[in-house]
């Protein structure tokens, strides 16, 4: 139980630049939030996954307002992609953005 592993994730691969860096993020980030509601749902079904779930839809919709609101683009687009994967995964949608 004492054994801890640092997973560092993306630094086996090589970018040609920070924006294939930051593309590859984006879909990291779409997919982590698409997978998690899906499996959710999948082993717990559809009602506790949209409980679970909704909480998460607000935060990230409130964030999005503010950083609107504060002209912080970046995170802006970190919170749509979530939104984007979540919904994409709630409408029943395959895993479309998958390489």
């Amino acid at each position: 139980n004492t054994i801890r592993i640092k997973h560092e994730a993306g630094t086996s691969v090589e970018f040609k630049d920070d924006e294939e860096k930051n593309k590859i993020k984006e879909l990291y980030t779409w997919h982590f939030i698409w997978s998690k509601y899906y499996f959710y749902k999948k082993h717990y079904g559809l009602f506790i996954s949209i409980i679970y779930f909704l909480p998460i839809l607000l935060r990230s919709l409130i964030k999005i307002i503010y950083y609107t609101a504060t002209f912080r683009k970046k995170e802006k687009k970190k919170y749509e992609i979530r939104i984007n994967g979540l919904l994409s995964s709630m409408k029943g949608l395959k895993s479309f953005k998958r390489i």
